[in-house]
């Protein structure tokens, strides 16, 4: 690359450790940001997961209580 043209290499070689830095820097944030997102979004879900199994398990009981009336009266 230097015989090609030795100032732009010269750039290359100067600036590529610091945006290897400010990568490296950002990619721990948004690891960090990810993570937090994600817990988030987990406890959202459950909330709903529990919200749905709940409202069946209670009509399953209804169901399964007037099943139980009908049969034994």
């Amino acid at each position: 690359m230097f015989c090609l043209n030795a100032q732009l290499a010269l750039w290359v070689v100067v600036i590529i450790p610091f945006v290897a830095l400010i990568s490296a820097f950002f990619q721990r944030k948004l690891v960090i940001g990810n993570r937090r997102i994600r817990e988030a979004n987990s406890k959202i879900t459950g909330g709903f997961n529990e919200g749905i199994t709940g409202a069946k398990t209670t009509r399953t009981l209804v169901v399964g209580s007037a099943w139980t009336r009908t049969s034994t009266g």
